[in-house]
């Protein structure tokens, strides 16, 4: 098999490792660039997701390098990308492309791997512990980002270490390195020179996962956020995503968590996002920004919800719609006039 996938913010290093070490050959997708995704809004329906869209221009560079089976992973969730492996191959195949799908969810991974290759349960279990604690490592560098960029006395110095970083951490293939690469990744972020004497900001991101993952999604915002002295945090990541799809009592404890204002799940990550709101603004963040595809109807849904939690808490709130129409420079105007805000309404207080 000659494999691929759609590329999802960083995480692609750990499911390259998956791929080959399944004993398939990788075909690397193209990284998300405007080409990519023309090719992408040219094969879709119009008003599906503006992830699906990048997801078939991923597919469609490295079906023209070989490709002929595609790895994606469903949400088995109440939205449309449930749906996305069904869409998506019978677009490609419109297309002249016949090319396999292999569907992974959290609770059918295992007995998916084989469709790939049939491997010993204790192989599996090796597989998935290296290929899980590499995406630990993944968001440790990211985490650390979001905190150093900001507080960094020189700009650049965590751009060019994450670097380094990602680079390094592509090329280990034993469980044993990753455990030493840890620390590496700690004591590398520790020598960052900071100014202690900046004043840093502190927002909450939250929204669907694609555009809240996927940093040419949304256009490099927590780089952008970071160079504005704003320190990002995040509590979806990939590996919380599949935890909370194989904990069966996920729904019900959030829905507990959202009480008085969401009592029942409207699909996507919408729920999520009200809890996560409720969370920064009595954590005292200084405020949440929002993010989703154009017409994603979970998080369109939870926007009023949203709004009265603003309200309520007096945090700062802003909403951004993703789609191919989107620009840096406008997404990067918005952010500075947010930035402002935030730093207005923390003055404001600090008067009282």
């Amino acid at each position: 098999m000659k494999v691929t996938f759609a590329q999802i913010g960083n995480y692609s290093i750990a499911v390259k490792d998956l791929i080959e070490k399944l004993g398939c050959q990788f075909v690397p997708a193209d990284q998300t660039n405007v080409q990519t995704v023309q090719q992408g809004v040219k094969m879709a329906p119009e008003t599906i997701c503006f992830p699906c869209k990048v997801n078939l221009g991923n597919y469609l560079s490295a079906i023209e390098k070989g490709a002929d089976t595609i790895l994606m992973f469903d949400s088995q969730g109440q939205c449309r990308f449930r749906y996305y492996g069904m869409l998506q191959r019978k677009i490609l195949k419109e297309y002249g492309h016949k090319v396999s799908f292999v569907i992974f969810s959290a609770k059918s991974f295992l007995s998916q791997l084989d469709k790939l290759n049939k491997i010993s349960a204790f192989k599996k279990y090796l597989l998935i512990r290296f290929v899980w604690k590499k995406a630990k490592l993944i968001e440790l560098i990211e985490q650390s980002a979001w905190h150093f960029r900001p507080r960094e006395a020189t700009e650049g110095q965590t751009d060019k270490l994450v670097k380094v970083l990602f680079a390094k951490l592509a090329d280990i293939d034993k469980i044993k390195k990753l455990k030493e690469f840890k620390t590496e990744i700690e004591q590398s972020f520790r020598k960052i020179t900071i100014d202690s004497q900046r004043q840093i900001l502190k927002i909450g991101l939250i929204g669907e996962i694609f555009t809240v993952i996927d940093s040419y999604t949304n256009q490099q915002l927590e780089n952008m956020l970071g160079k504005m002295g704003v320190e990002v945090h995040r509590d979806l990541t990939l590996t919380a995503f599949v935890k909370h799809s194989l904990n069966p009592w996920h729904d019900k404890g959030i829905r507990k968590k959202a009480r008085g204002y969401l009592n029942y799940i409207v699909g996507g990550h919408g729920l999520e996002s009200v809890v996560e709101m409720l969370h920064y603004a009595k954590s005292g963040y200084d405020g949440v920004i929002h993010l989703w595809p154009f017409g994603c109807m979970p998080e369109v849904t939870v926007r009023p919800i949203l709004e009265k939690i603003k309200n309520e808490h007096n945090i700062a709130l802003l909403g951004l719609s993703l789609d191919e129409q989107t620009g840096q420079a406008g997404i990067k105007t918005r952010l500075e006039a947010f930035v402002d805000l935030m730093k207005s309404k923390k003055q404001a207080k600090k008067s009282l």
